[in-house]
């Protein structure tokens, strides 16, 4: 559609090419954040700086495979602290069972 329109209708062309690139942004810092946050419980800011840091470093690889990491490795580390603290508290009933 684009190239179509620069022979034909330049100025069709630069309105489907602003019209593209808006969608894009909305697409990307908005509603993208907004969607994915909300399903995997992960802050809209939070995805978007784990978006840039991981297409720096490993490029688009990086952004298909961030935000699901990251979610898991939140799991994760929720699962070891609550059973780090599950295991605190029966330590604690333990000792006072013994006194």
């Amino acid at each position: 559609m684009i190239i179509s329109n620069l022979f034909t209708d330049p100025h069709k062309m630069i309105i489907a090419v602003i019209y593209m690139l808006i969608i894009q942004q909305v697409d990307g810092n908005i509603l993208y954040p907004r969607i994915v946050g909300g399903v995997m419980k992960v802050h809209p800011i939070t995805i978007l700086v784990l978006l840039l840091l991981s297409s720096n470093i490993y490029g688009v690889i990086g952004m298909i495979v961030a935000v699901p990491t990251y979610s898991i490795l939140k799991e994760i580390a929720k699962f070891l602290a609550r059973l780090y603290e599950n295991h605190k508290e029966a330590q604690e009933v333990e000792k006072h069972l013994s006194e």
